[in-house]
């Protein structure tokens, strides 16, 4: 179904609009790069908030992390305490996936409004599970006569267990895993493990309502008719993590010892993280009054020589802009999390998007050296959050690491993070104690701003002796004393820019997924990574040869590899979330090159691998 606010550009660049079309009758979804097998399952739970949709999706994905299969799952919710749709799309596989499908082989209807909206997204032969005691469906209110309709009485079984309302997810829990022959030991496991500190009366009670809904199932239905299953591997179990924690634990591993954030969706989960584990990992964690103080307390922190970060969105990274700057004319390392979601103003603030990159790499005032990474999935944000730490003590700058709701919300399995190469912790220069002690017994401020080759001037932290300092927000000398000078101004200001020289020769270039000769190139940074290689893989099967550029590293702009590289390309398309093709302004204004062609989106709702390929298909 198009998306009323998806827009293509050809090259001519005149935009096509697929909204404001007739209404007309819902047609069935079909993936047709995808062959539903019992290797591959999505599985869908809808309800309004309040049905405890979030926690059924989390339990039913660790089900499956747990029997060694991969996992994607994306949670859709709108900024409602209670009420709106609610939907969690679970993917299942046993080979590599990288994101969310169109289409959903069994639909879990915990009211009338979910079939309503995603009957038509259940794959033929696939399933829907609903409680017929609650609302009825009929065989001809489906969009697709192909698929299979599971009454289970839910309400009634928790009812019959004297449980209460919201434990229906948990009799869904139990049905769905009868009706692809999955065993039921990892839920039961699960369930125990959840409801631990509640007692065994409830452990037992929910392990009860799940086991009833998993007989109904086997009792009332040949599960054997339902053509897709998934089968435990003998491999060990995944890590099941969203985008939030990922960045949360890569940031403690690499030694953050300070976490203050105020909260914001969708970057708020990385503060609970973090409060998770404050004692255990010795950090101090705050929640204050608002975003820029968040802000400074983490320059202040980092002042004093603590490894700090704040995380926020495009609302909250608004407010640290005044503290931004003074962050880079102090030079004082600051790690910044911004993860985005669709504005202007509130927006929507639950969804996601890629509209805040060019605010990002113009924020703050006047000039100074910053730089601005994102990340495309949760390995690389458990890396790239250590570089951020790294760069952003090496070279004493802000560091704005760009997530999305996509990524900070959606789960991803992994099966470790071991094999990622080790990222040692580099504090940059500092004044060594034979420095410091040679300059004796001195009252005079230490040159914390000193003219050097490479623009970094070793620094001091408080405490240190004879390594006092002024560190203030006007323009100064190498003491840090102020300075309206003419040659001063000049020459700091050209200490500071030259950091970003030093640090552009040192940046990996873009990431070449693909063979290096292709049909068309695919340009595309951030959370679009994962919807692009999923197309790519089902291009693949079909003979299309497609390679694509993923860029982590944004500011500095890999200026000499992305010319290389869309020189090269026989076609090229820009895919971003966001109106304007932000990233494809970036690329000319570097570059003075432009792409072939572009998909955008600005739905808030993210990328998925059908519609790029339909997209490639119809420009080659």
């Amino acid at each position: 179904m198009a998306e009323a606010s998806t827009q293509t550009e050809t090259q001519s660049g005149k935009p096509h609009l697929n909204g404001n079309t007739p209404k007309v009758a819902p047609q069935p979804i079909v993936n047709k790069s995808k062959a539903s097998n019992k290797n591959d399952v999505t599985w869908m739970v809808g309800g309004p908030a309040g049905y405890g949709i979030n926690s059924s999706g989390e339990m039913f994905s660790r089900c499956f992390t747990r029997g060694g299969l991969n996992v994607f799952a994306y949670l859709e919710y709108p900024s409602l305490i209670r009420g709106g749709h609610n939907n969690y799309h679970i993917r299942v596989s046993k080979d590599t996936i990288y994101s969310q499908v169109s289409t959903v082989d069994l639909l879990v209807c915990l009211n009338r409004d979910t079939f309503d909206r995603n009957q038509m997204k259940v794959s033929p032969k696939g399933g829907i599970i609903y409680d017929h005691e609650n609302f009825k469906i009929g065989k001809d209110e489906l969009t697709n006569s192909a698929v299979n309709l599971y009454a289970v009485p839910l309400m009634k079984i928790v009812k019959d267990h004297s449980g209460i309302d919201v434990m229906r997810n948990t009799v869904a829990l139990g049905a769905s895993l009868a009706l692809l022959k999955y065993p039921l030991d990892h839920l039961k496991k699960l369930i125990t493990e959840q409801f631990a500190k509640k007692g065994d009366k409830v452990i037992n009670l929910n392990i009860d309502v799940a086991t009833a809904g998993y007989d109904f199932v086997n009792e009332h239905y040949d599960v054997n008719a339902y053509p897709f299953n998934m089968d435990p591997t003998e491999n060990r179990s995944r890590i099941l993590l969203n985008g939030n924690a990922a960045i949360s634990y890569g940031a403690m591993k690499a030694g953050c010892k300070f976490f203050c954030a105020y909260p914001m969706t969708p970057a708020s989960s990385c503060l609970t993280v973090f409060a998770r584990h404050e004692e255990e990992m010795n950090i101090v964690v705050k929640q204050p009054e608002d975003e820029l103080a968040a802000a400074l307390y983490t320059i202040g922190a980092s002042f004093a020589g603590v490894r700090a970060m704040t995380a926020t969105s495009g609302g909250g990274f608004a407010l640290m802009n005044e503290s931004l700057s003074f962050a880079g004319i102090a030079e004082v390392p600051l790690v910044v999390v911004e993860s985005q979601r669709p504005g202007p103003g509130t927006g929507l603030p639950t969804w996601t998007g890629q509209s805040d990159l060019q605010f990002v790499l113009n924020s703050g005032h006047d000039e100074f050296p910053m730089m601005v990474m994102a990340a495309g999935d949760v390995r690389e944000a458990f890396q790239i959050i250590q570089h951020a730490f790294n760069y952003a003590e090496r070279f004493h700058i802000p560091v704005i690491v760009l997530s999305d709701k996509f990524l900070s919300e959606s789960l991803y399995s992994v099966e470790t993070f071991d094999d990622l190469p080790k990222i040692p912790i580099d504090r940059g220069p500092l004044a060594t104690k034979e420095e410091l002690a040679a300059r004796g017994d001195t009252t005079e401020d230490y040159p914390r701003y000193k003219f050097t080759d490479d623009g970094v001037s070793p620094r001091t932290i408080p405490g240190m002796p004879n390594a006092r300092y002024i560190a203030n927000s006007n323009e100064h000398d190498e003491l840090g004393d102020v300075s309206e000078e003419a040659d001063n101004r000049v020459a700091m200001h050209a200490k500071r820019m030259k950091k970003l020289e030093t640090i552009a020769a040192e940046l990996p270039e873009p990431m070449l997924y693909g063979p290096e000769e292709a049909e068309l190139s695919i340009i595309g940074w951030g959370t679009s990574k994962g919807p692009i290689l999923e197309a790519m893989k089902w291009l693949s099967d079909e003979g299309i040869s497609i390679n694509y550029l993923h860029t982590i590293y944004i500011n500095p702009f890999p200026t000499k590899p992305m010319k290389r590289f869309l020189e090269h390309a026989s076609k090229t398309l820009l895919i971003e979330g966001n109106f304007e093709a932000q990233f494809g302004q970036l690329i000319r204004q570097k570059t003075l090159l432009d792409v072939d062609e572009k998909f955008l989106k600005w739905d808030g709702r993210p990328f998925n691998p059908q519609e790029i390929v339909d997209k490639i298909k119809s420009i080659l």
